[in-house]
């Protein structure tokens, strides 16, 4: 029976190292493995991943990990994480797909490094790859793997889906390696991506791309908020800020998300009303790597500043579970979200998902799934005129009229949802005959 075997640097598990030297693998919450975890479990799959820890484990170690069948992870060195991930990855392809300038100056080592990197996830593929397999590879980190894996006349069929938004050709001069990465993706049979816009910037590259828009899990979010947990968690915020309509983000660290922006247009707001709370949470990530830790510092000093004229800021700095993500996006009355790039913007969906009573976003125009969410208030992310303006209008607006967005938004996302996304996708990636 052929299987499909997922690609991406990140697996649906996290592996970490007790002080006893034992290992645990346990399951990971957000990002693209957990749009990921429920196709893997329905299908026969193997999906190849790193690790996820900055040290090689031995054979031993691995095998006495207790991983998910059909997990395969890949082991980086510290110093391989360093470079192929913070520094090549995280430091250059991040920002200039998200039309920021590059971070970092690559250096011959970072090359060196994001070689055999690569080199170690087209191993593990042709390892187990058997005739009829599919290959579906993910995101930006990998855009080299193809044309290696060709490079070693791997016959099966390959899908790339890139998650962030397609590159502007004004950063071509930025890119390194950039003839290489447009003959890797030259080289599959299926190049996905978000949406039309990043259609029409693949094609700037000379690269025929199709897009398929990502989507949520929507029965399992509208069903997780009815669970008994999720209700207690959502009464405790509704009890927290009495009286009050919550204005709510979640995002995880990064200068793409337009966190301090959306700060501003909350100091904006509350110097002219403060019949509303902002709870804002934002999980930590990538501190390691250039300028995430200057950002952090500046959004503890936004915070800081702004409640010590209007003390409506709620914030936290840390990675919620799922019962608590789940609990605040149903309690969470208006959701404010304008990145400056994204993708997709998973979060928006899942709000829609997860909350029955009527709601508001406002949207970035920037962000893919405005393309979809036509319903919500799209806003350019650096108008704060605008974003503050939005947020008025979403504090004032009717019963009826936010019911009549809601049930729009509510039938789109659970058509557009995850398993309609998969299955495109992979109905075009099986097909023999195009």
């Amino acid at each position: 029976m052929s299987r499909i075997i997922l690609v991406s640097n990140r697996l649906p598990v996290a592996i970490s190292i007790h002080p006893d030297g034992g290992l645990e693998a346990s399951r990971t919450d957000g990002g693209l493995p957990t749009a990921l975890s429920a196709l893997f479990a329905q299908q026969e799959s193997v999906w190849i991943g790193w690790t996820g820890l900055r040290q090689s484990l031995t054979p031993a170690q691995l095998s006495s990990t207790d991983l998910p069948r059909g997990i395969i992870p890949i082991n980086l060195s510290k110093q391989q994480v360093i470079r192929f991930y913070e520094r090549y990855s995280n430091g250059v392809l991040w920002p200039l797909l998200h039309g920021v300038p590059a971070k970092v100056t690559l250096e011959a080592a970072d090359f060196h490094a994001l070689q055999i990197v690569l080199h170690r996830f087209a191993d593990a593929i042709v390892k187990i790859a058997r005739p009829g397999d599919v290959i579906w590879i993910h995101d930006y980190l990998l855009m080299l793997l193809p044309s290696l894996l060709r490079h070693y006349e791997l016959p099966n069929r390959i899908g790339f889906f890139l998650h962030t938004p397609f590159m502007s050709t004004e950063f071509i001069s930025q890119l390194p390696l950039t003839d290489e990465i447009v003959r890797s993706l030259q080289a599959v049979d299926v190049l996905g991506v978000q949406v039309a816009r990043d259609v029409v910037a693949a094609k700037s590259w000379g690269l025929m791309a199709k897009s398929y828009p990502i989507g949520v899990d929507f029965e399992k979010f509208d069903r997780l908020a009815q669970r008994a947990d999720v209700m207690r968690g959502y009464e405790e915020l509704r009890q927290r800020y009495p009286g009050k309509q919550i204005i709510a983000s979640l995002s995880r660290l990064d200068y793409s998300k337009g966190i301090l922006t959306q700060l501003d247009a909350i100091a904006e707001l509350a110097a002219t009303r403060q019949d509303f709370v902002y709870r804002l949470n934002v999980a930590p990530s990538r501190e390691s790597v250039l300028g995430y830790q200057d950002l952090h510092d500046a959004i503890v000093a936004r915070v800081a500043s702004i409640n010590e004229r209007f003390p409506i800021i709620d914030f936290t700095y840390e990675n919620l579970n799922e019962r608590e993500v789940i609990s605040l996006l149903k309690a969470t009355d208006i959701q404010l979200n304008v990145p400056i790039k994204d993708g997709m913007n998973l979060v928006a969906k899942e709000h829609v998902a997860a909350r029955r009573e009527p709601a508001v976003i406002v949207l970035s125009q920037e962000a893919g799934a405005a393309d979809q969410l036509t319903e919500a208030l799209i806003v350019p992310p650096n108008d704060l005129g605008a974003i503050t303006a939005s947020l008025r209008q979403a504090l004032d607006m009717s019963r009826d009229e936010k019911a009549r967005r809601w049930r729009a938004l509510r039938r789109g996302v659970k058509h557009d949802n995850i398993q309609r996304w998969y299955e495109s996708f992979m109905t075009d990636l099986t097909n023999t005959t195009g």
